[in-house]
């Protein structure tokens, strides 16, 4: 038969915000960090580049190579690294995300959920670009 549900999700927040405002170079472009956020489910990080993307003007639904090549450098090529307590690295670079040119420069987005949930005091850093971020334990 035919279901009707309705309920309320009522959930804690265990995000955590890293600072931001620090910057990395790499493929001839100058990055700086937005925004890092770690969860127990699901790492984001956001960036600003300091040149505007230029992409193609290929048919819809098509990426040109040198599309592919931008994507590369603003999105693909930037590394994000996971390091867990014991040690273990969990490589994130090839999670997706989004690339926009906004005011002469690029913002970008990427992020990943995670295949099974990892405790926050199972993370000990979060590295983006060569940057790292210690993760506090509370």
């Amino acid at each position: 038969g035919k279901w009707k549900l309705r309920f309320e999700v009522d959930y804690e927040d265990c995000s955590v915000r890293l600072s931001g405002g620090e910057a990395f170079s790499q493929d001839g472009l100058n990055f700086t960090i937005d925004e890092i956020s770690v969860s127990p489910i699901a790492v984001r990080a956001a960036y600003t580049a300091d040149e505007a993307v230029v992409w193609s003007d290929a048919p819809s639904g098509r990426q040109s190579e040198e599309d592919a090549r931008q994507s590369q450098r603003y999105l693909e090529n930037v590394e994000i690294l996971l390091t867990r307590t014991d040690g273990t690295v969990v490589d994130l670079s090839g999670s997706g995300g989004s690339i926009a040119p906004k005011d002469g420069a690029t913002v970008c987005a990427k992020g990943r959920v995670f295949d099974e949930i990892i405790p926050l005091e199972d993370m000990a850093s979060v590295t983006v670009g060569g940057v790292v971020y210690e993760i506090p334990h509370n």
